[in-house]
């Protein structure tokens, strides 16, 4: 995570967009023992397309709202970067960055994928030569 671009962005409302790879679950130390989570990515900056991390982990609360056909599309959401502080056994072991979401989020269009002609077809739409 591009945690200098996270630290300069702290407290700042930010629109993110990310590429939905997988869903997981993770034990956090405050809140439910156990969360569900979303890994996102190529985390950008909706506004300038900017990079500001390669990866993102997103707590979902509504786990039952999510559908698995969503892998592989990407997400527009409202975001704030946070500090927070890791910890193993209890004890902290070192400061990291997070995105956490703040606003609502929508599924933005697939892609469209261009359709690549076969040689033939290019031969049949290219006008014939005058020989």
């Amino acid at each position: 995570m591009s945690r200098e671009v996270l630290a300069r962005l702290e407290g700042q409302r930010i629109e993110i967009i990310g590429k939905i790879k997988r869903f997981g679950r993770t034990k956090i130390c405050q809140g439910p023992p156990v969360r569900n989570t979303m890994l996102l990515l190529n985390v950008r900056d909706a506004a300038t397309r900017e990079p500001l991390t390669d990866h993102v982990w997103i707590i979902i609360d509504d786990w039952r709202s999510v559908d698995p056909s969503i892998v592989g599309r990407r997400l527009r959401f409202s975001a704030e970067a946070q500090q927070y502080c890791r910890q193993r056994d209890g004890v902290v072991s070192s400061y990291d960055w997070k995105l956490v979401p703040i606003g609502g989020s929508n599924l933005l269009p697939k892609r469209r994928k261009k359709k690549r002609l076969a040689i033939d077809e290019c031969r049949a739409i290219a006008p014939a030569s005058a020989d």
